[in-house]
């Protein structure tokens, strides 16, 4: 004997939109962050704290490291166009033809 296929999931409740633009998916969204927020409260902080640790170190660490990162490569860049700004050419047409 077969096994009858599972059954297909219901369909999601249908999105209803208020004349304020917002909708039922909008209270299932906020809800489950009030619930989210309850819970991270019901936790003491001394139990918080180490969790957060390393994400927060690490949101605060890699936009700092990309930026030192960015500049490690476009500093050389500038070097070479403020030395080349700095020197001295008889006329406009020696410049242009250094610029190539």
């Amino acid at each position: 004997a077969a096994a009858a296929p599972p059954s297909p999931p219901p369909p999601p409740p249908p999105t209803v939109f208020r004349p304020d633009g917002s909708s039922n998916r909008d209270d299932d969204a906020r809800g489950a962050a009030s619930a989210l927020v309850a819970r991270l409260l019901a936790v003491p902080l001394t139990l918080q704290l180490p969790l957060l640790l390393p994400a927060s170190l690490f949101t605060l660490w890699r936009p700092f490291r990309r930026a030192v990162r960015t500049q490690v490569n476009v500093m050389p860049i500038v070097l070479r166009l403020k030395l080349f700004e700095c020197q001295r050419f008889e006329s406009d047409e020696a410049r242009a033809r250094a610029l190539d």
